[in-house]
């Protein structure tokens, strides 16, 4: 799997973000231009072709059918695997949408269907391949990189050390991360490489690390509010 950066796979995250925004009678076009930014982005592709060896979409869609919500697989590889093959079977209307929608999607009065749809699926395709993609790649960077000069005040480091050790301590309380892609000790192994970036004072890692950490944060509204506040202070405070 080849590692990249967010301004590689920018045209995939477009398209999915576009999707993410769009109405229901846009689907269609809108799945399309989502599979075309994979077949026309070689690191997305080949990720694609690497979580779909051994994959059995069949027996997964029967799993995630099985209840009355419909189940994305955990596995961040198997969820890549697992949307894709769902976005070709609507591509080629194999999977009624519209059926879809009204058995798992249609039960929030707030929140349309086709919404709903994908804030559960496609942002979490989105997040889960820049995980991938983009997490795995910082990740290497922290270990590699010297540390840069300091070019936040040492109030401002020292704030964002406790607010990140205390997200990893909030973390460490969990059984699971409510609706994330990754698993807990994934997500610990996240923040804990963090803590160290932001100990080193590598300053041009932070924004990238926090985005990834955001990116696997699920639906759990404590971890959510934790982590905005993180991101507050480096909107604040931290200069491009």
């Amino acid at each position: 799997m080849e590692l990249v950066g967010e301004e590689q796979i920018k045209g995939f995250l477009d398209a999915c973000n576009k999707m993410i925004g769009s109405k229901f009678i846009l689907i269609d076009k809108r799945v399309a231009d989502v599979l075309k930014s994979i077949a026309e982005n070689r690191a997305v592709y080949n990720l694609i072709a690497e979580c779909m060896a051994n994959f059995d979409f069949d027996k997964e869609y029967r799993q995630a059918t099985s209840t009355y919500n419909f189940m994305l697989p955990e596995d961040p590889k198997k969820l890549v695997a697992f949307v894709f093959c769902l976005f070709n079977c609507l591509d080629d209307k194999k999977i009624n949408i519209n059926d879809l929608l009204m058995k798992y999607y249609s039960k929030e009065k707030e929140t349309s269907p086709y919404a709903l749809f994908n804030q559960c699926v496609t942002t979490k395709f989105k997040n889960a391949a820049y995980f991938l993609l983009v997490g795995e790649k910082i990740k290497e960077e922290v270990k590699e990189k010297e540390p840069v000069a300091q070019v936040v005040n040492d109030e401002i480091n020292n704030r964002l050390l406790f607010l990140v050790t205390d997200l990893k301590d909030y973390v460490d309380g969990l059984k699971k991360i409510k609706g994330s892609f990754i698993t807990r000790s994934e997500m610990l192994e996240l923040i804990i490489t963090y803590i160290n970036v932001i100990k080193n004072n590598q300053t041009g890692l932070y924004k990238p690390m926090l985005i990834s950490v955001k990116a696997s944060a699920g639906k759990d509204k404590e971890l959510q509010k934790r982590i905005k506040a993180i991101d507050e202070i480096l909107i604040n405070q931290l200069v491009d």
